[in-house]
């Protein structure tokens, strides 16, 4: 293929673009893929403090008794399972 390369016509400019544009479309999966891998981290990190919190939490009102208990304990029995379920996932 004989490319322009001349200055006035910008042909060689317009081809270059269009190659660009068509690896760019061609590579943007392992790109999106390289930025979840770097972004990983951080976001288990983020999930393990959440889930910190939310331990805590439960043991924190699982301490209430009487009618001083803010949730049923149905509800005690969905975030539990929610917490348990969540770190079986992450390892």
């Amino acid at each position: 293929m004989i490319v322009c390369i001349c200055v006035t016509c910008g042909c060689g400019r317009q081809v270059f673009e269009s190659k660009l544009s068509d690896l760019k479309a061609m590579t943007k999966d392992v790109y999106e893929r390289v930025n979840e891998l770097n972004e990983r981290p951080t976001a288990i990190a983020a999930l393990n403090g959440m889930m910190n919190h939310s331990e805590f939490f439960l043991a924190f009102m699982k301490n209430f008794t009487g009618e001083d208990m803010p949730f049923t304990q149905v509800e005690f029995d969905v975030l539990d399972k929610m917490i348990n379920e969540t770190r079986v996932s992450l390892c």
